[in-house]
């Protein structure tokens, strides 16, 4: 089975501007706030896992 618990709760898949999204547009996962939110949360959730 694949595992999908990397991107489960990613925000790209509810995002309001998606259809905006690209590379090279207005929009951009390179300086995305989503993103960034998502990828601390996520690097914060794998820290405390390590210390418990």
């Amino acid at each position: 089975p694949v595992k999908v618990d990397s991107i489960e709760n990613i925000p790209c898949i509810t995002c309001p501007e998606e259809e905006r999204c690209a590379d090279d547009g207005v929009v951009t996962p390179f300086d995305c706030l989503f993103i960034e939110n998502w990828v601390l949360t996520e690097q914060d959730k794998i820290k405390k896992n390590r210390t418990s």
